[in-house]
């Protein structure tokens, strides 16, 4: 039987190491470092650096280094990865560069690729040179859908996967496809923008018709099936605007 004086000593030494371990536990949380995964920044179009031909924003005012930082620091997000919106930029990343080059250790980017180009296949390799550039993201919109099994994107999948570049892509409703392009490339990283949700898939904000139609659905579960590869991430999107249901969103989370 203990007596009174180990039963103090123990207590106080269990007590000292519990509140240890809470300590260690809120300076790790102190330490927690948030990232938004998916930004697209864009400046004014000018004549010096205008957009592309017939390109229409997302929103009516440019989306800007100096509109994102403060949205930042109110919100806790330490760090963004860009990613150019490519209906305005099209392959540049320089203004992205610029907010790497102001803002240190806040910004990284994701730059575009032009899948339909093979002679890209040589800039891979030094990709990641370019300041700030972490790997590629692809779209794969009604223009580039046919990409994926016309052969034009076959060049890109190797390439990418030998110089150990991570690949963000965002389809409407071909989130399968990739199946065949994981299990043959298990050393490229493939990320899933937007649950596999595509911009034609999305319902405004004032409609779900996409999402009574099983078209979100659908495209979810054919992100989910891709679960099984180690290679395949998939990135939280909208989930407010596409579910069906209130919060905690279970139709699609």
């Amino acid at each position: 039987m203990p007596s009174r004086r180990s039963f103090l000593t123990g207590t106080v030494a269990t007590g000292v190491a519990l509140s240890m371990q809470h300590a260690a536990a809120t300076v790790a949380q102190q330490k927690r470092r948030i990232v938004d995964s998916q930004v697209h920044l864009w400046p004014a179009s000018t004549p010096e650096r205008p957009w592309l031909p017939g390109a229409k924003p997302q929103l009516p005012e440019p989306f800007t280094i100096e509109r994102i930082i403060p949205l930042m620091d109110e919100a806790g997000v330490d760090r963004v990865v860009i990613v150019p919106p490519v209906s305005l930029e099209g392959e540049r990343i320089d203004y992205a560069q610029e907010a790497v080059k102001r803002y240190p250790g806040r910004f990284a980017i994701m730059a575009r690729v032009a899948l339909d180009k093979p002679d890209r296949a040589a800039r891979l390799a030094t990709w990641r040179d370019q300041p700030g550039v972490l790997g590629v993201r692809l779209n794969f919109g009604p223009g580039e859908a046919a990409w994926l099994t016309d052969g034009t994107a076959d060049w890109f999948w190797p390439a990418a996967e030998k110089a150990r570049l991570p690949v963000m892509f965002l389809t409407s409703g071909q989130t399968s496809l990739f199946a065949r392009i994981a299990e043959r490339h298990p050393q490229l990283t493939l990320i899933i923008d937007h649950m596999g949700v595509g911009a034609g898939l999305r319902p405004r904000p004032d409609s779900s018709e996409s999402a009574r139609n099983n078209t979100v659905p659908e495209a979810i579960a054919q992100a989910v099936a891709l679960a099984k590869y180690a290679n395949v991430s998939v990135k939280l999107s909208s989930v407010p605007l596409v579910s069906t249901e209130p919060y905690p969103f279970h139709s699609v989370t």
